[in-house]
């Protein structure tokens, strides 16, 4: 009798343990901070109808998010308004060592619901799983049992039913990359001014630079966690009657000295990097048509572009 008793006991106060606060008066581990996360079922889905319906009614101070995430990832969706508030959606734990984090934010113009993940307990990814808009499209974003996010887009365009259909995954790079997408929107490539996502990043390495062809054409190499490892972004257009272009970022190692392949898990697009003197030769092996038009290929040879000498302040 006594036993069944201390044993009652013990589950009561397990039972009984406080979920921890989340005023944002003091710091807590990632452990307590995900406890306010409840787990999500997978498939996760949601809609147009339904993102401001799957947050739970605790609010997640800024201070407190501030913790375990960047003010850039909500910056950059808000901007100046920083009266949004914060609420838990859920969780999914990965398969390696991930934890993804769903949250809602909403702000005076705009909610949404965004993914986190956090590898090892620290931040490393954030991508929009779904926002308001203010046009007729119809929007979703789901969740499988792998992981994949699909998010989805449906319009009507001249009486026309459009779609366009992105397929996500978190890689072992740290960052989301696009595995297929589907669309029935003609492709259109202008020779608009390029934005390199990863200009800023360091460039100490041998192979690291900026190599042009043309105004319009550009393969930007910047330094990977080891002398052998890069990252890469490769833009290209072709002009013309049928213009087709595309763009690309990953990372890749180092096979030889002077060659390298992007090779990610999941994805059928396979592209090598052969480096001579003051030039990178890139070479389409595997199927890139997701991130290309149909008539065109990763196919040319880039010139490193010098950087420009630094101004000399004349006394």
């Amino acid at each position: 009798m006594r036993i069944a008793l201390l044993f009652i006991i013990i589950l009561t106060i397990v039972g009984c343990k406080q979920k921890p606060s989340l005023t944002g008066n003091e710091p807590i581990n990632f452990d307590d901070f995900a406890e306010a996360f409840p787990v999500l079922k997978l498939p996760f889905t949601v809609s147009d109808s339904t993102y401001n319906k799957v947050a739970t009614t605790a609010i997640i101070p800024h201070e407190l998010f501030r913790q375990f995430v960047p003010d850039s990832v909500l910056f950059a969706r808000f901007g100046k308004d920083t009266s949004y508030v914060i609420r838990p959606v859920g969780k999914i734990i990965g398969k390696e060592k991930e934890d993804y984090l769903a949250i809602q934010a909403k702000g005076k113009q705009k909610t949404g619901v965004y993914l986190l993940v956090f590898k090892n307990k620290v931040f490393s990814a954030a991508m929009p799983f779904i926002e308001s808009n203010k046009d007729d499209k119809f929007q979703s974003g789901s969740i499988d049992r792998k992981l994949s996010i699909i998010i989805n887009s449906e319009w009507t365009e001249k009486d026309n039913l459009m779609y366009a259909r992105t397929i996500y995954a978190y890689n072992n790079v740290g960052v989301f990359t696009t595995v297929l997408t589907e669309t029935n929107v003609p492709p259109v490539f202008t020779a608009s001014t390029v934005i390199n996502p990863i200009d800023t990043f360091p460039k100490n390495n041998k192979f690291s630079g900026d190599y042009v062809k043309g105004k319009k054409n550009l393969v930007s190499i910047r330094d990977g966690s080891t002398a052998n490892d890069y990252l890469f972004f490769v833009y290209f257009i072709n002009e013309g009657e049928n213009p087709c272009g595309g763009d690309l970022k990953g990372q890749f190692t180092l096979a030889t000295p002077a060659s390298g392949v992007f090779n990610s898990s999941g994805d059928p697009c396979i592209i090598d990097f052969e480096f001579t003197k003051n030039r990178v030769k890139v070479k389409e092996q595997g199927s890139c048509g997701n991130y290309r038009g149909i008539t065109c290929f990763f196919n040319d040879t880039y010139t490193l572009k010098k950087d420009p000498k630094p101004a000399v302040k004349k006394i």
